[in-house]
């Protein structure tokens, strides 16, 4: 039996922009937040976001780990500027300090045990912004 695993790229982005608005009517909200990390999965949903939602109602979060001096930290990059939501949505915050005071407690902390922490700061974040 042969499976065809075509798409039809226009018809899927509407399945899944209906498929946002009916869930975000259904739980009688307007408005998203969203992490961006700049990696390919974050970008695509908060375009979809945008599309389902509106540019004025989408509120991303970049939450690196190490801004210096204007540069970019570990794991996030801007929210793509193609889509241009309001400046006052977008939502930048270096997670350094939080993750350092953390992985201060047990210096046995490895890259794996670094990384879930950042992880879970990052989420900690995200839970409160989205609920404010």
């Amino acid at each position: 039996m042969k499976v065809d695993l075509s798409i039809d790229p226009k018809q899927t982005t509407e399945k899944i922009v209906s498929f946002i608005q009916k869930v975000f009517k259904k739980c009688r909200k307007e408005r998203g937040m969203i992490g961006v990390s700049g990696g390919l999965d974050s970008c695509l949903s908060f375009a979809l976001a945008v599309k389902a939602l509106g540019k004025e109602n989408v509120y991303p979060s970049t939450l690196p780990y190490g801004v210096l001096n204007g540069e970019r930290g570990e794991g996030c990059e801007k929210p793509d500027s193609t889509i241009k939501v309001p400046d006052n949505n977008l939502f930048l915050y270096d997670i350094s300090p939080i993750v350092d005071e953390i992985s201060e407690i047990d210096t046995d902390s490895d890259n794996l045990r670094h990384g879930n922490i950042m992880t879970r700061v990052r989420m900690i974040l995200l839970f409160d912004r989205a609920k404010k």
